[in-house]
């Protein structure tokens, strides 16, 4: 594996192309010919071979939305408790 600081900044969870919740790639989008449905290869996977992106990283776009990608799957993936901790500083606040 590539372990120069310049691998480390083509990282996926950098890609504009990355679902961090399911460590996919959009760049490999399967469609089911029968129902339409949208899959997508996941990012290991395309690391792992050359010909898809490869250890080098050769279709990585750099993530310039990182600012809202992160918040946004930190809340999808924790929405509960971000409803109930601005329920407590709603009640907190009103007092």
């Amino acid at each position: 594996m590539l372990t120069t600081l310049f691998s480390m900044s083509l990282l996926c969870t950098n890609c504009k192309h990355f679902i961090a919740d399911k460590q996919e790639c959009t760049k490999f989008e399967n469609i089911n010919l029968v129902t339409g449905e949208k899959t997508y290869d996941s990012a290991r996977f395309a690391r792992k071979y050359s010909e898809l992106c490869g250890e080098k990283g050769l279709l990585f776009e750099k993530n310039e939305l990182k600012i809202f990608t992160e918040p946004y799957y930190f809340v999808k993936g924790n929405w509960l408790s971000v409803i109930l901790i601005c329920m407590i500083l709603s009640k907190i606040i009103q007092h």
